[in-house]
């Protein structure tokens, strides 16, 4: 009684360790630039992959321009959410996640923006475009009174806001293998 109490225990921590502590390997499928074009691999793969059921996973790159010589790039990678196809596009929600502000300094930092929780959401698709939403945003708020500070009318700021929320990026699609 005693053995198969012990063997019990020792099978449930092998598999609860694989599970948790396992990393699975992804491949990446289809790349694109930040207007849709392709750069490398093949976006009706990519598609197929989704059709049968793949996990997915997204990355995607975010160039600032430092000065005329200097590119700051920051690459982000996480699970793809909720998957859409319309019209030969991938279209993949991001969950929640706290919003962050990378520091381009050496070392590089990355901090968490607040003191409240702050809560990120986007949408990125195959075609470059990437929509994002914040919840709670202290940064926003600071953007929008700089705006307001500097004469924009309301218009004119919810223009320069949406501008903020809708970006062009470069994307990499990889599933899970």
């Amino acid at each position: 009684m005693k053995l198969s109490i012990k063997l019990i225990f020792i099978m449930s921590f092998i598999t609860v360790s694989e599970l948790c502590f396992c990393q699975n390997s992804s491949r990446i499928i289809y790349e694109a630039d930040e207007n849709g074009n392709k750069l490398n691999g093949n976006k009706n793969q990519l598609l197929e992959h989704v059709r049968n059921g793949s996990a997915i996973r997204v990355g995607w790159i975010i160039e600032f321009k430092k000065s005329s010589n200097v590119v700051l790039r920051l690459e982000h990678w996480c699970d793809a959410g909720f998957l859409s196809i319309i019209e030969n596009e991938l279209f993949a929600q991001i969950r929640p996640i706290s919003q962050q502000n990378p520091k381009f300094t050496s070392p590089p930092e990355v901090q968490i923006v607040g003191d409240k929780i702050n809560s990120w959401v986007a949408v990125i698709c195959t075609n470059g475009s990437l929509e994002q939403k914040y919840t709670n945003n202290v940064l926003l708020e600071k953007i929008r009174s700089s705006l307001k500070a500097k004469g924009l009318s309301e218009e004119e700021i919810q223009n320069q806001m949406n501008q903020f929320n809708k970006i062009k990026v470069k994307t990499k699609w990889a599933i899970l293998q």
